[in-house]
């Protein structure tokens, strides 16, 4: 049966500290801010984490026993592709946290809103919408389109993770244009793509939010 080699395993416990380590790090500093938006997705990275690290953590004291016990070579592939995903995660979390920390210190995040889109986000009850409005504050790209040759050029955040409830936005301006309630995709609808085409295209006098740990709120 094949094995990973020692210096296999020795790189995956080092990659798995390195990992530890930032993740230890990030949640102190959480601990230190009140409603944090990025304790979600600090979470979750933990819990990933969680479910494989004592796997990494058995390899490396085997490895080191006599005689040495190899960890199988299927096994450590499955680790060292989670540990990876993880490791990918782990900046925009980092990024998240650290945004966290600047809008403590500043008291708010500004962003701009279409006169259209800001009804809609003082009537919408989407779960997470804060998380979204945040990403759109600190100069996230979002996902582009889709859109047809004459539609205005937008992104969209998906709510909460729900690709059925999507934030419509201009990066570069920090614009919020709107929500859609429908999957963004190339089979959307004819009466979906005039929808899209409408709020892509809004261009009324844009109002100023701010977005701090209790919320957003036209700025006065």
């Amino acid at each position: 049966m094949p094995t990973a080699s020692t210096s296999m395993i020795d790189k995956l416990a080092a990659d798995g500290k390195v990992v530890d380590d930032a993740l230890e790090k990030l949640k102190g500093m959480v601990a230190k801010l009140k409603k944090p938006a990025s304790q979600d997705a600090l979470d979750t990275l933990v819990k990933q984490f969680g479910l494989f690290n004592p796997r990494i953590l058995k390899y490396a004291r085997e490895v080191k026993q006599e005689p040495p016990i190899f960890a199988d070579d299927d096994d450590y592939k499955l680790v060292r592709k989670l540990l990876t995903a993880v490791l990918g995660q782990l900046p925009k979390v980092a990024k998240l946290v650290s945004e966290d920390q600047k809008r403590a210190a500043t008291g708010a995040l500004k962003f701009k809103v279409d006169p259209e889109g800001a009804k809609e986000l003082l009537k919408s009850k989407a779960l997470k919408l804060d998380q979204a409005l945040e990403m759109v504050a600190i100069g996230e790209k979002g996902r582009s389109g889709p859109a047809d040759k004459d539609v205005e050029k937008y992104s969209h955040i998906h709510i909460g993770g729900n690709a059925k409830q999507n934030l419509i936005f201009q990066p570069a301006k920090k614009l919020v244009l709107g929500i859609l309630q429908f999957h963004l995709d190339t089979k959307c609808s004819k009466e979906e793509k005039l929808e899209i085409k409408a709020m892509a295209a809004r261009k009324g006098s844009p109002k100023t939010f701010v977005l701090d740990e209790d919320g957003f709120r036209e700025d006065k």
